[in-house]
């Protein structure tokens, strides 16, 4: 007979199981319990000396008994729920080493939690800390520092690495006959392999170097002046030529002059066109992070171009009774002025004429089309706005009217429906004229704290020509009463207006016109760590007396000052102190001119952009699962690699406790038993005193070509996209290599691919399959 010493339930429980898997930190727990009065869904729910720190999800009455209590059937989760809010987000946590990242996410969850882990990883973790829930978290980092992570019946968390359960998972116990075996299909893998993005090289290779002292590396900030480069050519065009010639400002890449020359003999057609630009260019040096940033801004000032049109006219004349030819020119200028904020960060006015004319013939209008244009920026309320009015010249009818008179010369009236007396109207005669008509534009858009556009307003009018009719007094002729039923007539001309409101969370139509381009500079080099660097911007929020430009030896990061024209030199010492600075605050630091030129980069994020991935493999065989990374540093291609190869056989010491084999089993009951890495799960049932135990065991190994059929990990990933339109890399085994190709198994299929690099076979390689394809590929990198 088989003894079992096992814990009592607690007074009042009539049943309790509870239930955990190493896949997921919530356990479930189920029972019934004798209860006085009746549960709180949603209350804490405590098991004295088996689950603390629980929840109660669901509760149901069963019956009475005659102390009064009621029997209530009662389920819910484990103290693992508490992982399953939102993580706190990375540039919020303190620590920076793997350890002390999994401390700070469980306990900002208010669990306690107990981490050991074999070896730390020689990077910042806290970019790695991403994931919907801290629980996401949780699972990952600890994977990729070797460990597993799972929930104590105390509500702790426990990081450690796998415990491996060799043929029997309880040393001591007997166990009974296995009563099932599966294949494990997400856990087990033979290779893992981990590309890793990182933010770019360190130069000089910095990081590799320690003991190397903070200070500027060799290199330049691009100078501040413009420089003016002038191209030109002739192009032959089916009848004709096209001569051209433009300056460009470099490095803003703007026009400042364009001339062109159209010539079509055989049409009769010569155009030629000028056109110059000026602008309001400004520049200076920031520091962002470890670098000096060279930061432009520019804005057109005006514009004004020509254009001359001849053509070679064939017409007939009567009199000599012949073909002639006549030379028509027209010529067109157009001009634009543009005026700014005193930051020039906003266009506030802009006037736009067109003017269109025969220098032969006499012009009765002074333009063809002018537009003004008006800007209203309202950053701290939300709102901007832009009023836009048109004028254009069109022909219009403006005969003048008459009216019909009895033969004594009084006018002729008539009496309508609406027993009203009116005159009789007659056109006088007809004739045309040159109309000016007026259109209005006005748009309105509201932003939300976040500078989305929610809301656009946009009202339009036009009047089709009715100011200027009514200011030239059109059917001023007419006598007595008569204008009153002109100027009716004349009201009544058609007029049009619309108003439109459109919710549009997003992106704004109302352009700044104000242009920007940053060119990196020299790099500051970080002995050690960043605390060794002086000049490191002010950690925490910036707030209304922190300057974002402030950094932490209290001088200014702007090394050089912005001015008007380009011509700045970096001879203006760096590290100036803060003029604004006062009790470690900088309260009016808004009115410094260095601010008001860069406060556009105030929210950007430091850090040079992200460069080629580097890959880290570990293991062999045929199922392979994938780890895509990205590190928030400057590391060295010979670093990042490292890094990955780290990484890699971190989780494949998780994997390799998986043999891909899972036995089911069931022992007395023991709560010792935890989901430590080699147990999958564990189901301990207190009324039948037996524990339910799903583990790997060491000494099997799965048919591999079973799992390749039904892996859900390499192939999934591969191949398992929602749309071929993108382009995916994934890693495999090169199996063959012909002069022409190489074949490569992805995720169990082959793929034939071209390759740049020198590649064997049994080499693993990383493959791009190009949009739409999954059997060509190309290998972009080797790992021997």
């Amino acid at each position: 007979m088989r003894e079992i010493t096992a814990p009592a339930l607690p007074e009042g429980y009539v049943e309790f199981v509870y239930n955990r898997e190493l896949r997921a930190l919530v356990g479930t727990w189920s029972g019934r319990v004798l209860l006085q009065n009746p549960p709180e869904l949603g209350q804490d729910w405590d098991v004295p000396g088996i689950m603390e720190k629980g929840i109660l999800c669901q509760a149901n009455r069963q019956g009475n008994v005659e102390d009064g209590r009621s029997l209530w059937a009662v389920s819910g989760y484990d103290a693992g729920f508490r992982l399953m809010k939102s993580p706190v987000l990375p540039h919020q946590l303190n620590g920076s080493s793997v350890g002390s990242v999994l401390s700070e996410v469980v306990k900002e969850c208010g669990l306690k939690v107990d981490v050991t882990l074999a070896a730390d990883l020689p990077v910042d973790a806290r970019p790695l800390a991403t994931g919907q829930t801290a629980a996401n978290v949780v699972l990952d980092l600890s994977a990729m520092a070797g460990a597993i992570a799972y929930m104590l019946p105390d509500g702790t968390l426990k990081v450690a690495p796998p415990r491996p359960c060799g043929k029997y998972p309880c040393k001591g116990l007997m166990l009974d006959h296995v009563e099932s075996r599966s294949l494990d299909m997400d856990g087990y893998a033979s290779g893992v392999v981990v590309v890793l993005g990182r933010r770019g090289d360190a130069p000089d290779g910095s990081d590799d170097d320690p003991n190397s002292k903070p200070g500027w590396n060799p290199g330049v900030t691009p100078s501040g002046s413009l420089k003016s480069v002038t191209k030109w050519g002739t192009t032959a065009l089916p009848g004709g030529t096209l001569s051209w010639r433009y300056t460009m400002l470099t490095p803003i890449n703007v026009v400042s002059e364009y001339e062109a020359t159209l010539h079509l003999p055989g049409a009769g057609i010569r155009k030629s066109v000028v056109a110059k630009y000026s602008y309001d260019v400004q520049t200076g040096v920031a520091r962002s992070g470890d670098q000096e940033h060279r930061h432009w801004k520019y804005c057109l000032l005006s514009a004004k171009s020509g254009e001359v049109s001849v053509v070679d006219a064939l017409y007939y004349d009567s009199e000599k009774g012949q073909s002639e030819t006549v030379r028509v020119e027209r010529h067109m200028e157009h001009t634009v002025t543009r005026s700014y904020d005193m930051d020039k960060t906003h266009i506030t006015q802009e006037v736009s004429e067109l003017r269109s004319y025969d220098p032969g013939a006499p012009s009765s209008v002074p333009f063809a089309q002018k537009v003004e244009r008006a800007w209203t920026w309202d950053d701290d309320r939300g709102y901007r706005g832009l009023s836009e009015r048109t004028w254009t010249y069109e022909e219009r009818d403006v005969g003048e009217a008459d009216i019909i008179s009895t033969p004594d010369g009084s006018p002729v009236k008539w009496r309508s429906s609406d027993g009203m007396e009116r005159y009789i109207l007659l056109p006088g005669y007809q004739t045309t004229a040159m109309v000016k008509r007026e259109r209005h534009r006005q748009t309105d858009e509201i932003f939300d704290d976040d500078g989305n556009c929610v809301s656009r307003i946009e009202r339009e009018t036009d009047d089709n020509g009715l100011a200027d009719m009514l200011a030239r007094g059109l059917y001023g002729n007419l006598y007595g009463d008569a204008a009153k039923e002109a100027m009716t007539q004349l009201r009544a001309l058609p007029q049009s207006g619309s108003l439109r409101i459109t919710q549009v969370p997003g992106g704004s139509s109302i352009s700044t016109e104000v242009g920007t381009m940053t060119q990196p500079g020299r790099r500051f080099r970080q002995g050690g760590t960043t605390a060794t660097d002086p000049r490191r911007y002010i950690e925490g929020n910036i707030g209304e007396d922190l300057c974002p430009f402030l950094c932490s030896d209290k001088t200014c990061g702007v090394s050089e000052t912005p001015g008007e024209g380009v011509n700045n030199s970096s001879d203006e010492p760096e590290g100036l102190p803060c003029k604004y600075l006062k009790d470690e605050a900088t309260p009016q630091y808004k009115a410094c001119p260095k601010y008001k030129a860069f406060k556009h980069l105030s929210g950007d994020t430091a850090g040079t952009a992200p460069v080629s991935p580097v890959v880290g493999i570990a293991g062999d065989g045929e199922i392979w699962t994938e780890k895509e990374l990205y590190i928030d540093e400057d590391l060295s291609e010979d670093n990042a690699r490292s890094v990955a190869q780290a990484i890699a056989r971190n989780i494949l010491s998780v994997k390799s406790v998986s043999r891909g084999i899972v036995e089911t089993v069931t022992i007395p009951l023991d709560i010792r038993v935890h989901p430590d890495g080699g147990i999958m799960a564990v189901s301990h049932d207190f009324s039948g005193l037996k524990t339910t135990i799903s583990y790997r065991p060491m000494d099997t190994k799965p048919p591999e070509y079973l799992m390749l059929l039904n892996t859900s990990s390499t192939a999934a990933n591969v191949y398992a996209k929602e749309s071929l339109s993108k382009g995916r890399s994934a890693f495999g085994r090169v199996v063959e290599v012909r002069p022409d190709k190489a074949v490569v198994i992805l995720g169990g299929r082959p793929v034939s691919c071209t390759s740049a690099v020198r590649i064997k076979k049994g080499d693993n390689a990383l493959v791009f399959l190009p949009p739409g394809s999954v059997s060509s590929g190309v290998v972009q990198a080797v790992m021997r």
